[in-house]
């Protein structure tokens, strides 16, 4: 294991749908349950030993998670696929910038920040961290989309096949292009 846990909000869940991982969870009534945690079902988390009793928390129910990473911490890398019907984009903010050191997950309902002097998550510098947000983008209709990107020290998009922005280190820029995509077919989104 990498010796250090990931404190996360409710992120936590898209990640787990991959993989069991050893950890804590802590539920809005100030329970705690320690273990192996991985889904039960479509709204449930399950924790406890390998083998024996295990505790079934609903995911409206967790605040936090602490949990470590495996040493094959490519599954977390590249980050998980979000599969729901409009939940949010997973968010991994990483306390370096180019995605380097420790991650925090989360689910983000929205990629439209604008953080100024303010952390970005708490236990996150205010400055130098990078996020990297990834989801599916389902069109309701067939037709041609824009995307305006508005970013600070730089940032890339891809929506489908439409790549955009800069990774230079700039004061500042804002970017749009448009896409045609089909209406019912999800396509990989990346910022």
């Amino acid at each position: 294991m990498i010796s250090h846990s990931q404190r996360i909000g409710t992120g936590f869940l898209a990640l787990a749908a991959c993989c069991a991982l050893a950890g804590t969870v802590t539920t809005k009534d100030g329970k705690g349950y320690t273990g192996l945690v991985q889904f039960a079902d479509a709204e449930h988390l399950s924790v406890g030993a390998i083998k024996g009793p295990q505790s079934k928390i609903a995911l409206t129910n967790v605040l936090t998670a602490t949990f470590d990473i495996p040493i094959d911490s490519t599954i977390v890398s590249k980050g998980a696929p979000l599969a729901g019907k409009g939940s949010g984009v997973l968010a991994a903010y990483h306390d370096r910038p180019n995605f380097k050191g420790r991650v925090i997950y989360r689910i983000d309902k929205t990629v439209n920040h604008q953080w100024h002097s303010k952390q970005p998550v708490f236990d996150l510098p205010r400055d130098y961290f990078s996020v990297r947000w990834s989801a599916e983008l389902e069109p309701p209709v067939s037709g041609e989309y824009t995307f305006t990107l508005h970013a600070n020290d730089g940032g890339k998009l891809k929506v489908g096949n439409l790549e955009m922005g800069k990774w230079e280190a700039l004061s500042g820029f804002r970017e749009q292009a448009k896409v045609t995509l089909e209406g019912g077919k999800r396509v990989p989104f990346v910022f």
